[in-house]
């Protein structure tokens, strides 16, 4: 292995100069001959690069899994696009999550699934959007993470943890049979806000990321 795999190139600065120019002339700095920013690439590094060898692997895949609350999915437009346009162009436009919703009410095998299981046997076809039966390989999903003063995202990415079945949003707050008003409430109901339990599972997801003033 090369040293420092993850530090890069070394590098070097130069300066170009010519020792028999006459030296009673007035010198005219170049600022570009006197700083080069030089990448140095070992035999070793050359090669592996001639052969096109991958340079980083990464196995297995760990798809991230976006979600939105109702009728806030985000969408792409131009500033001199018509609002109106806009508005018809994406009313019905499905995301990652919508089609999740639709995949369940389609494939009996991933009702059994929570939304971060889905990927371990489903494929994500982003130009079809649509879920697809994984016929080989595995994947691990990971939740796009929310931070608990997003409000209600937060308690919906709680609750897709662990919600099974869901093929519309008023799934996801059903507990017991019972349709709960909002995400936190449905929260409480699994038990998942008990005790500070959700500032504690806030401080250790966070703590991987975050620096000790933000802990703070």
């Amino acid at each position: 292995m090369i040293k420092y795999i993850n530090k890069g190139p070394d590098r070097a600065n130069l300066k170009i100069t010519n020792p028999h120019k006459d030296s009673t002339e007035i010198p005219v700095i170049d600022e570009i001959k006197q700083y080069y920013d030089c990448r140095y690439i070992s035999p070793y590094e050359a090669v592996w690069r001639i052969f096109a060898f991958d340079i980083h692997h990464r196995w297995p895949p760990v798809p991230r899994l976006t979600f939105h609350l109702l009728y806030e999915q985000p969408i792409l437009f131009k500033d001199n696009e018509d609002i109106d346009e806009i508005f018809h162009t994406n009313e019905h436009k499905r995301t990652m999550f919508l089609a999740w919703f639709e995949a369940n009410k389609i494939y009996p095998e991933g009702k059994n699934l929570s939304y971060f299981e889905y990927p371990n046997h489903f494929v994500w076809m982003a130009e079809q959007i649509e879920w697809k039966p994984r016929k080989r390989g595995v994947s691990i999903g990971r939740l796009t993470y929310i931070p608990p003063g997003l409000g209600e995202l937060y308690y919906l990415m709680l609750l897709l943890n662990f919600k099974k079945v869901c093929c519309n949003y008023a799934n996801i707050r059903t507990i017991n049979g019972v349709i709960y008003k909002t995400y936190k409430e449905a929260c409480y109901a699994m038990g998942l806000l008990a005790e500070d339990k959700e500032f504690i599972d806030a401080i250790i997801v966070v703590s991987t990321l975050a620096s000790e003033t933000q802990l703070r």
